[in-house]
């Protein structure tokens, strides 16, 4: 009689225990409650004889125009590389939104090369 009541509560612990620890696997951690955020680079050309400085924010916007355009304070500085602006322009046609807020990474040197940063969640 003491085996077959020390089962039966061996048995019950055991289901308790496996079922707050079924629980705790399907709860939320700290992990999955942040958001998913890609940051990705751009290579961008600049037209304008203008001095651009690393973290300045600047506005890639599509702009009925045979490239992505670079803005800063409504005026057009830039364009996006062709091999980069496809990514881009298939976001921008997936949202209703053209435009999109771009982090000078890496300001122009020597050419008119310079990377910018896009933040996407």
């Amino acid at each position: 009689m003491g085996e077959a009541f020390i089962s039966a509560k061996c048995e019950r612990f055991n289901h308790q225990t496996d079922a707050a620890v079924e629980k705790e696997l399907k709860s939320p951690d700290v992990l999955t409650r942040l958001p998913t955020i890609t940051m990705v680079i751009y290579r961008c050309i600049r037209t304008a004889n203008v001095v651009i400085a690393k973290g300045e924010r600047l506005l890639i916007a599509e702009m009925q125009k045979a490239h992505l355009s670079v803005l800063r304070n409504n005026e057009e500085i830039g364009y996006v590389e062709n091999a980069d602006s496809q990514t881009l322009r298939k976001l921008f046609s997936e949202t209703p939104h053209k435009m999109v807020v771009a982090t000078v990474e890496d300001p122009p040197q020597v050419s008119s090369l310079f990377t910018v940063t896009v933040t996407l969640d």
